[in-house]
C-alpha cells in the first residue's frame, strides 16, 4: 500500500477535528447549525453546532479505516494492489467530497453565503472527472470498481465495463462543472446532476449486461 492516501486521509481528517473545533469556540454554544439543504440549498434541517460540526469529521475518521483495512481481507488482493493508483484517486476523492462537504457546514455556522447547489456540483463532477481518469486501470476485484454480476463473472466484461464508464464518468464530470459555472438556477442545476448520474449509471449497467450477453458460453464461464 503506498503512503500518499493515508497520509493525505489522515491530514484531511485532522484538520475538519481542527477546524470544527475552532468554529465551536466562535459560535454561541446553543446555536444551530443547517445539516441539510433543499433542492434550492436552502437549509431545512438543524442540529446542535457540536453534532453537526463533528458528523463529517466522524465520517472521514471511518472512511480512512476502511480504505486501509478493505485491501487486507480483500479475496483479489494482487489484482487490487495492482490498481494503487485507481485505488488512491478512488479514496482521496472520497476523503475530498467529504471535506468539501464539510466546508459548506462550516460557511453555515458561521453565517456566511455560500450557493450550495453550484459547488455541490462542480465538487461532483470534479470528483467524476478524478475517477474517470483511472476507471479503466482498475483491476477485478470486490472492492473499488462496477462490481456487478456480469464484471465480476468476466474478466473481459470488467475491463470493457470500467473502460466506457471512465469515458462516461469524464464526459458527464465536466458536463456537470460547465452547468455549474454557468447561470442555470439551482433547481435546473439538481435536475442536471440527478440526470446525469442516472444516465451515467443505467447507460454502464445496460451496457455491461449487454457485453456479457454477447460472450459466449464458453467466455462466461
Amino acid at each position: 500500500m503506498s503512503r500518499l492516501a493515508p497520509s493525505f486521509s489522515l491530514f484531511i481528517t485532522a484538520a475538519t477535528f481542527s477546524v470544527s473545533a475552532w468554529v465551536l469556540t466562535r459560535i454561541p454554544t446553543d446555536k444551530r447549525v443547517p445539516v441539510h439543504f433543499d433542492i434550492a440549498g436552502q437549509p431545512d434541517r438543524f442540529s446542535e453546532a457540536w453534532m453537526a460540526l463533528l458528523i463529517i469529521p466522524g465520517l472521514c475518521a471511518l472512511f480512512t479505516l476502511l480504505f486501509a483495512l478493505l485491501p487486507r481481507i480483500e479475496p483479489r488482493a494482487l489484482n487490487l494492489a495492482g490498481s494503487q493508483r485507481a485505488y488512491d484517486t478512488v479514496w482521496i476523492t472520497a476523503i475530498l467530497l467529504l471535506a468539501g462537504c464539510h466546508g459548506f457546514l462550516i460557511a453555515s455556522a458561521l453565517d456566511l453565503t455560500l450557493d450550495i447547489p453550484r459547488l455541490v456540483t462542480a465538487l461532483v463532477g470534479l470528483s467524476f472527472v478524478a475517477t474517470g481518469n483511472v476507471a479503466g486501470k482498475i483491476r477485478p476485484n470486490f472492492t473499488i470498481g462496477i462490481r456487478l454480476p456480469w464484471t465480476l463473472a468476466s474478466d473481459r466484461v470488467w475491463y470493457r465495463t470500467h473502460r466506457v464508464f471512465g469515458w462516461g464518468a469524464v464526459a458527464t464530470g465536466l458536463l456537470l462543472m460547465a452547468a455549474s459555472g454557468g447561470g442555470m438556477p439551482s433547481i435546473m442545476l439538481a435536475i442536471t446532476l440527478f440526470t446525469c448520474l442516472c444516465f451515467l449509471l443505467l447507460g454502464t449497467i445496460i451496457y455491461s449486461y449487454c457485453v456479457w450477453r454477447s460472450l459466449s458460453r464458453e467466455e462466461r464461464a
